[in-house]
């Protein structure tokens, strides 16, 4: 018996996949932003404190935000499937957003990259349930 019809197998497997691949994204994002920003980017580690204090505060509000406008918005939406596809491949973009290099303002730069990057993982992870 097929307690499952392919619409909801496509969907789930379509889930499954997001997972991973903004599984894979945030592992690789987790292991090089550190060394990029400090490293390659040359930004001092007094930013690179203040920049990380600015991103928490940032990343609270966005959170809860986020979350907040995905329970009263999305959650009404008809096809929610769109909106995980459309937030990941943005998910995707904010990936890359670190690793081009900016000439001016490294701190900035640092914030921006991690605080849009968490956005769209937060609004990805909150959409996928």
């Amino acid at each position: 018996m097929n307690y499952m019809s392919s619409s909801s197998f496509r969907f789930l497997l379509g889930l499954t996949v997001a997972g991973m691949g903004s599984g894979l994204l945030t592992t690789v994002f987790g292991l090089f932003h550190v060394q990029v920003f400090l490293e390659a980017y040359k930004l001092p580690l007094a930013d690179y404190a203040l920049g990380s204090v600015i991103f928490a505060i940032i990343n609270t509000v966005n959170d809860l935000v986020g979350a907040w406008y995905v329970d009263v918005y999305a959650s009404k939406a008809q096809h929610r499937s769109d909106w995980v596809g459309w937030s990941l491949v943005v998910f995707g973009g904010m990936f890359l957003l670190p690793f081009w290099p900016w000439t001016q303002n490294k701190l900035f730069h640092f914030v921006a990259s991690m605080s849009c990057y968490d956005t769209l993982f937060s609004w990805s992870a909150i959409l996928m349930g």
